[in-house]
């Protein structure tokens, strides 16, 4: 919604209409106020005396915020402002009445906030205040879409970039409610660093890159979660059968990963076979 509409009613006839654009960044809370800051307004400059006003809206949040006694919204602020100064000569009332449920006055309005969020807006822009949640989204939203764009396009990081094919702000969260154990066993299985023989063949620890549990291929990230048959047993019991390795990115399958790295503890396990290495690595290997 990024209109609204005003009508004033006298005795049961409709005496006055108004709708408006309001801009793309409004929202509707901003929209449900500034009718009601029309109305006011309307009344005012048709320098309305000694007159009993009710003033409906279906708006719970509108009216609440309007009540209260401290506000943080301009948009809040000027509203009651103008409330203020048309209560110095009339006897205003705020009342909620439900929307949709038939009253006449309330259709028309509802009608009158279509016909101007479809409009445009005339003159400059943006024609309300803009909300900081508003900002805040925005920008979220521009370093969620470069972040996204940075990910996809760059030529490295290929075990992550195929773990989780996209960031995710659910992943993120996942993660840091682990405890540091865990945090640090997830995050060598989804990028393929630290015990993984693949990666310690490329850091120049072991001479081979194959898998030392079962000797078939080489261990990444994507044998030790989906294939390597030295772990089938934990595989089926936490992970169920045929596992996808860019399923394990979303927030709701992390849990379960997490069982399966503390069962299988290979993130305790770094193999190697060169010379001037730790002897209980290679041993931790072959007592797996």
């Amino acid at each position: 919604l990024s209109g609204f509409g005003v009508c004033i009613w006298l005795d049961g006839t409709p005496v006055a209409s108004f709708f408006q654009h309001s801009g793309a960044s409004s929202t509707v809370f901003q929209n449900e106020v500034l009718a009601i800051s029309s109305c006011a307004a309307e009344l005012i400059s048709r320098n309305t005396r000694g007159k009993v006003i009710f003033i409906h809206s279906d708006s719970q949040a509108a009216l609440m915020a309007l009540c209260r006694t401290t506000t943080c919204s301009c948009t809040v602020l000027d509203c009651a402002a103008l409330l203020n100064t048309l209560a110095d000569h009339n006897t205003v009332n705020l009342r909620w009445i439900p929307g949709h449920s038939g009253f006449p006055g309330n259709e028309l309005a509802d009608s009158l906030a279509k016909t101007g969020s479809a409009g445009t807006l005339c003159g400059p822009t943006p024609a309300v205040r803009i909300p900081s949640t508003v900002i805040y989204s925005k920008i979220k939203s521009w370093v969620d879409n470069m972040h996204r764009a940075r990910w996809t396009g760059t030529p490295d990081c290929r075990q992550s970039r195929k773990a989780v094919p996209h960031p995710s702000r659910g992943l993120r969260k996942a993660l840091l409610v682990l405890n540091r154990t865990d945090l640090r066993a997830v995050c060598m299985a989804l990028s393929g660093h630290g015990c993984f023989t693949r990666h310690r063949f490329l850091q120049g620890a072991t001479r081979s890159e194959t898998c030392p549990f079962c000797s078939s291929d080489v261990e990444n990230t994507e044998h030790f979660i989906c294939h390597c048959p030295a772990f089938t047993g934990k595989r089926l019991r936490y992970l169920g059968p045929n596992p996808i390795l860019s399923d394990f990115s979303r927030p709701e399958n992390i849990p379960a990963l997490v069982r399966y790295l503390r069962a299988t503890g290979r993130a305790d396990v770094y193999p190697t076979d060169l010379p001037g290495e730790d002897s209980t690595a290679g041993r931790a290997v072959g007592s797996a």
